[in-house]
């Protein structure tokens, strides 16, 4: 069980093959995160994204308070293509279950790589590196990842990590898939990455 930060804590996490940065936003980020969530390929699976009120400045207002609450209750990390800095995507977890006295037992992951970075292995590195990061270096008990029951790649990709998931109901209405990820089976199959 990891304890709750009471400032913000911005994060840079290099994924163990070293291609990959997984770091806090920067207001450099803005126009990147832009164009990966008005791709619609991107967001065919994310109707919650796909709108017309995307625009930098807000990106910019969002980058502010993704810092702000950064492991104080949400992280949310742009996952970065080190030979070039290029922004590929981007990973989070939008919430953490505080378990008893403010410490922290499970949180919820997704993750966004763009359509034209897909099927380098990009996706199961940043996922690789993020759960190490929150069992090995935040302490959590329990990940949570969903993905609409529709999203072959992602689930494709959930079954390939050796994540089995279980379909249940989606608000406001149809289906998703629910991994459920203990630390102990994560820890047991995988090294940890260093931050």
């Amino acid at each position: 069980m990891a304890e709750q930060e009471t400032e913000p804590q911005l994060v840079s996490v290099v994924s163990p093959s070293g291609r990959l940065l997984l770091r806090s936003p920067e207001e450099k980020d803005a126009e990147a995160i832009l164009s990966n969530v008005m791709n619609p390929q991107n967001v065919a699976y994310l109707p919650h994204l796909n709108h017309q009120h995307h625009t930098v400045d807000r990106y910019l207002e969002r980058i502010g308070e993704w810092r702000a609450s950064s492991l104080k209750t949400n992280l949310f990390l742009v996952i970065v293509r080190r030979e070039d800095d290029k922004v590929i995507g981007d990973c989070m977890f939008e919430s953490f279950s505080p378990a008893e006295q403010g410490d922290w037992e499970e949180g919820e992951c997704g993750i966004m790589i763009d359509s034209s970075e897909r099927g380098k292995g990009y996706a199961q590195e940043a996922l690789r590196t993020l759960f190490d990061y929150a069992f090995g270096t935040l302490g959590l008990d329990r990940l949570t990842m969903s993905t609409a029951e529709e999203n072959l790649p992602m689930r494709g990709l959930a079954e390939k990590m050796g994540l089995h998931g279980r379909i249940e109901p989606k608000v406001p209405g149809g289906r998703q898939v629910v991994y459920r990820l203990e630390e102990e089976d994560w820890c047991t199959k995988h090294s940890r990455v260093e931050t």
